[in-house]
Order: structure tokens, then sequence, then C-alpha cells
């Protein structure tokens, strides 16, 4: 067995949708893959929302994930990066 995994940087929103709740844009094209979504309607309301005193200090990238049996999580982030995989203890 292997491990590894994603870190997102300065994070400024998340959110899930379960198994269940989750639809064929979710699935397609994200499933078990990591996908920046672009354009991102999510990513402009959040600008839009940002403080006057930070307007246009964050880049904010909208990411999606399906994982299967899970659901869809989704992240918006500056940046990610993918950590090594190493053997499972």
């Amino acid at each position: 067995m292997f491990r590894g995994g994603l870190r997102f940087h300065k994070v400024r929103a998340y959110r899930f949708r379960a198994e269940g709740h989750s639809t064929a844009w979710h699935i397609e094209g994200a499933y078990d893959t990591l996908v920046e979504v672009v354009p991102s309607e999510w990513v402009g309301e959040l600008l839009a929302a940002e403080p006057s005193e930070t307007w246009g200090f964050w880049t904010i990238r909208h990411y999606l994930i399906y994982i299967d049996g899970e659901g869809a999580y989704e992240v918006a982030a500056q940046d990610v990066e993918w950590l090594p995989e190493e053997n499972a203890p």
C-alpha cells in the first residue's frame, strides 16, 4: 500500500457534496482526478465578497476532485502541490 496526498496553499474556501448529492458535472472529468474549474462562478462569488482593503491581493483557483464512494471535494486556493507517495506503515 502507498499513501500520498494533496496540499492546498492559502485556502480561501472549501465545500463538499456527498456521493448521493453529486451531479454528473461533479463526476465527469473529475473522477479520481484533480481538475481546475475554469471559468468558475464560485471564484467570482468569492472575489466579489472580498473586502476592499484586500481586493486584488488573493489569487484564487477552483479545484475539484470526485472520489468514488465519497463524493465531490472542492477547494478554492492559491495553488496545490502533490505530496510524494510513500509506503504506508
